[in-house]
Order: C-alpha cells, then structure tokens, then sequence
C-alpha cells in the first residue's frame, strides 16, 4: 500500500529553559540598582536563628555565598552584603511576562513560575523555518528584553528531560543542543540529584550496575539440578527503566 502521500510525523523537539537565582534575578529587574552587585534574599525575617539564604545574585556567589548558607554566618564573613526579603510580587511578574513570552512560540509547555519551563516545539514555525542555535539565542533575546533578568540558559534535545538537563548544565547566558540520538550518552554521568521525577529508592539504586558482584548472585540449584533466575534483590531493578520513561515521555 503506497504511503508517499500520508503526512510525515515530525521529529520530537524540546526547549528547557531555566532562569537561575530566579529570586535574586527577580528583585533585580525591578530594582535596576541592584544589578551586578552582591546581595542575598531570606524568604522570612533575618533576625530568626535558623534564617538562612534562599537565593542570592551572581556577583554574590562569586563571593562564596550559596544558598542555604545560615543569615548570622552570612553576617559574619560578608557584612558588606545586604539581606533583603524575597518579593512575590516581582517574581510574579517576571514569571507572567516570561510565559507570555512562550506563548508566541508553542501553546504545549509546562512553566513551573520559578524559572523553570520547557517548550514542546514539534511541528511548530520554529523547528520547520530557522537553525535551531540562532532560534534558541533569539528567544534568549527576548526574554532577557521581556522580563529584564539577565542570565537565561537553554537547551535543546528531542527529549524533554534531555532539554531540560542541558539547560540547568549550561553555563551562563549560554545555549547546548543535544544532537538526536546522544540522549543515552547525556544521561550517561548525571548526578541523580538532578534528575526530575524520581523516587528516593530509585537515586539509591542509581550506582549499583549489572556486573556488581551482588547483582549476580544466584540462588542454590533446585532438585531437579535448573538453576533459578538470579536472586530479587531490589538493587538494581533496572533504575534505568525509569529514567528512560522520563527520557522518552
């Protein structure tokens, strides 16, 4: 049955997006003075003990200062540094404009309002009509003009977490494009920590591999002298498997 005449399905093609120190680029954009300083922001008070940082600006992190850090160790080793308190209201703002932003490119995204979003751009304009690079640093473009945050990642995979992995990897303002076909190689050596969407017991399994002498332990022979298959043991139910349902959902 000839089949030159059925429409041809479209590659798969996902944009991740991730907007890093999305708190601290936030406060930023409203406050213009802000911007290529070091500060720190609390979601709470900075006068409780246990008051620690949420996010924090590049030049911050340059100077050592990661979130998590303790507020009165923060005091103690940068007071030069100023503490300011988380805005919702400027981060709602940046988040709306940057899915309207998205909107013009796909309908078909998920966008966490943290920074965070991928695009399915499969048969859509931008995967038929330009090289995906200078598509990709166009929307870059955009969204730094749209939202005024200056440090804006992406990258670009026929998977979804692929794109979404490259775009959290990526350094800064820059854009990294899986070819199709590398997603077992880019999934390789990656930190579970940083893998969506699994369970506790799952990262546990993570470093056990078929060939670990535990793995292939065998039960005693039967009576009837035909050996069992290998014994159940929870590592390593392939944890694979289910990284490969992310990969490929």
């Amino acid at each position: 049955m000839p089949t030159s005449g059925l429409p041809v399905r479209p590659e798969p093609l996902h944009l991740g997006l991730w907007i890093p120190r999305f708190p601290a680029q936030c406060r930023a954009a409203a406050a213009p003075g802000l911007r290529r300083r070091p500060f720190a922001i609390v979601r709470q008070s900075a006068a409780g003990h246990r008051c620690q940082v949420w996010s924090c600006s590049a030049a911050a992190a340059d100077l050592g200062i990661e979130e998590g850090t303790p507020v009165y160790i923060l005091r103690r080793s940068r007071p030069e540094v100023p503490i300011l308190l988380r805005n919702r209201a400027d981060e709602k703002a940046v988040a709306d404009a940057l899915l309207e932003i998205i909107d013009r490119h796909t309908p078909v995204r998920d966008h966490d309002g943290r920074g965070v979003a991928l695009l399915d751009l499969t048969g859509t304009p931008a995967q038929r009509g330009e090289d995906l690079d200078d598509f990709a640093c166009r929307l870059q473009v955009e969204v730094v003009d749209g939202t005024g945050v200056e440090d804006v990642r992406i990258g670009l995979s026929c998977s979804r977490l692929v794109a979404y992995l490259m775009a959290i990897e990526a350094a800064a303002g820059a854009v990294q494009v899986c070819p199709p076909g590398n997603e077992p190689a880019a999934l390789a050596d990656v930190d579970t920590a940083k893998l969506p969407g699994l369970t506790g017991a799952c990262r546990a399994r993570r470093p056990w591999c078929r060939d670990h002498p535990a793995a292939r332990r065998r039960s005693r022979p039967t009576k009837h002298g035909v050996k069992p298959p290998p014994v159940s043991l929870r590592p390593p139910p392939d944890w694979r498997s289910e990284c490969w349902r992310a990969v490929y959902h």
